[in-house]
C-alpha cells in the first residue's frame, strides 16, 4: 500500500535554497541529479516510509516521532500520519542539525 507524501511549506523553502545554491555554485546537470535523487527518496517514502531512521538527535528525548532518509551530504527529516508521509526538513547535514531542528520541530 502507497502512502501519500506531503512537504511541508518550510520544508520546500529549504528544497528552493538548497536548488539556488547548488544553481550559483555548480552546474545544471548537478542540479538535476540533486532533484532526482530527491525525487527518489520521495519515491521510497510513499512506498516503505518506515525505513526511515529515527533522528539521532532526538533520540536522547526518547522521540521516535520523526525520521530521515540520507542522501548525502543531504538529511530529509519526516514524520508518518496515517498513510501519509510529512517532510518538514530537508538540509545539509554538514550544518548545525540542532539549530536547524529547534524552529521546527517545536
Amino acid at each position: 500500500m502507497n502512502y501519500e507524501v506531503f512537504v511541508t511549506n518550510e520544508a520546500e523553502v529549504d528544497f528552493d535554497n538548497i536548488y539556488d545554491y547548488i544553481l550559483s555554485h555548480f552546474s545544471l546537470e548537478i542540479v538535476q541529479q540533486v532533484i532526482t535523487r530527491l525525487e527518489n527518496v520521495f519515491n521510497l517514502l510513499s512506498k516503505k516510509p518506515q525505513n526511515g531512521l529515527y533522528l539521532k538527535e532526538l533520540r536522547a528525548m526518547s522521540t521516535k516521532e520523526f525520521r530521515e532518509v540520507n542522501i548525502n551530504p543531504y538529511r530529509i527529516l519526516y514524520y508518518i500520519e496515517g498513510k501519509s508521509v510529512y517532510v518538514v526538513l530537508i538540509a545539509d547535514g554538514r550544518c548545525n542539525m540542532q539549530r536547524a531542528l529547534e524552529g521546527r520541530l517545536c
